[in-house]
């Protein structure tokens, strides 16, 4: 079992992992937080990411929150790590690009 930090945006125009720093994933849902059809999103995207059933993430903490801890069953903290700086890397090697097309944007 494994749990893992995560700031949600709601009301998103996808659902996607953005990225993972300073020790939170930061997850988009297209739901609105209304009625948990946010939280179910964010559940989805958070199994699909690590390759798990969606069954075996559940929210333990910050249930009305953006900001929310998730447990999941049948990882371990190891293969949820590497998961997890694997999406740091990928998003600190999207970060030089980023602020390169914004530096052109600005010309």
């Amino acid at each position: 079992m494994a749990r893992i930090r995560v700031r949600v945006q709601p009301k998103a125009s996808s659902n996607q992992v953005l990225d993972f720093r300073n020790g939170v994933l930061r997850v988009r849902v297209a739901a609105p937080p209304i009625d948990g059809k946010a939280n179910a999103a964010v559940l989805d995207v958070v199994a699909k990411f690590l390759g798990v059933p969606r069954k075996d993430a559940r929210i333990i903490r910050g249930a009305t929150s953006r900001e929310k801890m998730i447990e999941v069953e049948n990882i371990d903290e190891e293969f949820l790590l590497r998961r997890l700086r694997a999406a740091e890397r990928q998003s600190n090697e999207r970060q030089p690009n980023e602020r390169q097309s914004i530096e052109q944007r600005g010309r």
